[in-house]
């Protein structure tokens, strides 16, 4: 038996790329022949993958979880396995991965958009390890990352996360992430900040190329992320055992509770 290995470009983002189309497309390259009396299963005529065999609708394709493989992702970070991909999130949800591979420390806060021209709401969405869902979440990242690099707060701007989507038409949750001087970073300068970068036209409100519902003041809303409760599996505090966690803005801070002594997440 041989165990077959299927890359494809990350520029493809509109493929079907799912293990039952890749088996249909798989056995569409399989030809069945005779020679001598002995048959065999060849792909696309050059390639002998079988002999004495039986035509079959049979064709197993799986995904294989990058994940496994315990050096994927740096340190203080964890892997999410994709479907033909994986992605790296820091451990903790006060830092965030920065062009350099590592986790950096920033401060955080969340900003929701309504998102009206990506059609009928897919199911998919909703499920984070999905490819529709990283799909979107890279796609809309990019747009969020172009908007703050072109603002006043460039300089100061990490990067953005998505935490999430749900339906009508479709609401994207997201983070966006600012080195720590939080005298100068405040949720109305970082909500202004965006909003700068929209377009409004005859036709409508735009960040990029999604189009948004509401105005240039409205259609990008922002608020304190809350650390300690997220809405989302990506995002989970790390104060550990026998610790609370108090949220603050921008951050969030761990204590040891009554009774406990060490430093968190280390309490005992």
């Amino acid at each position: 038996m041989v165990s077959l290995y299927i890359f494809f470009l990350s520029t493809l983002t509109q493929v079907d790329i799912n293990n039952d189309n890749l088996g249909r497309q798989f056995r569409a390259g399989l030809v069945s022949s005779t020679e001598s009396g002995i048959r065999k299963l060849t792909l696309r005529n050059r390639y002998v993958l079988a002999r004495n065999i039986q035509r079959t609708t049979a064709a197993n394709v799986a995904d294989v979880n990058e994940c496994l493989s315990s050096t994927r992702c740096g340190p203080a970070q964890r892997c999410v396995n994709y479907p033909g991909t994986y992605r790296c999130y820091c451990s903790s949800p006060r830092q965030i991965i920065i062009e350099s591979g590592l986790c950096s420390d920033v401060i955080t806060f969340q900003g929701i958009l309504n998102i009206t021209n990506l059609g009928t709401f897919d199911p998919n969405l909703l499920i984070i390890n999905s490819i529709p869902w990283l799909q979107l979440a890279l796609s809309l990242e990019s747009a969020v990352n172009a908007a703050y690099r072109k603002s006043n707060l460039a300089s100061r701007y990490k990067g953005s996360q998505v935490t999430g989507f749900r339906e009508g038409s479709v609401i994207a949750t997201y983070v966006v992430t600012f080195g720590q001087a939080r005298q100068e970073i405040t949720v109305s300068n970082v909500q202004a900040a965006i909003q700068r970068q929209v377009t409004e036209t005859v036709t409508g409100t735009f960040l990029g190329q999604y189009q948004l519902s509401g105005t240039r003041q409205t259609a990008v809303m922002y608020q304190d992320y809350d650390e300690c409760n997220p809405a989302s599996s990506i995002h989970i505090q790390d104060c550990g055992t026998g610790a609370t966690c108090t949220n603050q803005i921008g951050t969030y801070s761990c204590q040891c509770d009554t009774g406990y002594e060490g430093t968190p997440p280390f309490c005992a």
